[in-house]
């Protein structure tokens, strides 16, 4: 699939995420939703926490892969990641400095990325999309009650920004994983991070929204029907 990175890479890779992995969680909710059966949902539970194990070792796999590939073609200075098996390969011409420090279940992550990499696509960006993927499947595990992954989801998201902070996505996916905690402050934070990346997600500006309106019904259940004074001056048909 990374072979060639130009024509077909990036559809393949789009549709083994989306068939493989996102589609089966979806399906799970759905099901969730139409059966009453618990002994049903129980079995259906363990099999996708089972697939989505499957998967994080899957994109843990090609994170070694892209790093035996990088290393067959470029000539990089390679920093191995601190207590893990896995590296990533990343190069600037010259010579690449990447600090990981990737402790499991209580650990983070930690980059020191001193060069800029953007001329050197492959390496990089896969690295840094098979980190948001784990991140992702670490977050599916969450909604299905392993609370501990939650740390590791946020190790994960948090390495990917810093493999590259231009891009904005990771910061959007760390708003989705801390949606619940101080009202949204923390997700309102990320997303706003994201949008102000030199290479924004869209998205996150609907996640944003979606937040101050939850923000605005809490508010108002809180204090009637008066409105919030900010919110009032830039929308008063709203309130008439």
């Amino acid at each position: 699939m990374f072979i060639d990175s130009v024509s077909y890479a990036k559809r393949a890779e789009e549709l083994l995420w989306r068939k493989v992995f996102y589609e089966p969680l979806y399906l799970y909710k759905l099901y969730v939703k139409n059966n009453d059966r618990p002994d049903c949902i129980a079995d259906f539970e363990l099999s996708l926490r089972m697939h989505i194990l499957s998967g994080i070792g899957y994109y843990q796999s090609l994170l070694l892969q892209v790093q035996s590939e990088s290393l067959m073609t470029l000539e990089p200075s390679v920093y191995s990641w601190l207590t893990t098996p896995f590296h990533v390969a990343l190069y600037n011409g010259t010579v690449c400095r990447l600090h990981l420090y990737c402790l499991f279940a209580e650990y983070i992550y930690h980059f020191d990325l001193r060069n800029n990499l953007s001329h050197v696509d492959s390496p990089c960006r896969v690295a840094q999309r098979c980190l948001m993927y784990i991140g992702d499947l670490f977050r599916y595990l969450v909604e299905l009650g392993e609370l501990g992954a939650k740390t590791l989801a946020f190790g994960y998201y948090t390495a990917a920004f810093h493999v590259d902070p231009a891009l904005g996505l990771p910061q959007n996916q760390l708003g989705i994983l801390d949606i619940g905690r101080c009202y949204g402050l923390n997700a309102l934070y990320h997303y706003l991070l994201c949008l102000g990346a030199r290479v924004p997600f869209e998205g996150a500006r609907r996640n944003l929204l979606t937040v101050l309106t939850k923000n605005e019904v809490r508010y108002r259940k809180l204090f009637g029907e008066k409105p919030i004074y900010g919110l009032y001056l830039r929308h008063p048909n709203r309130y008439r």
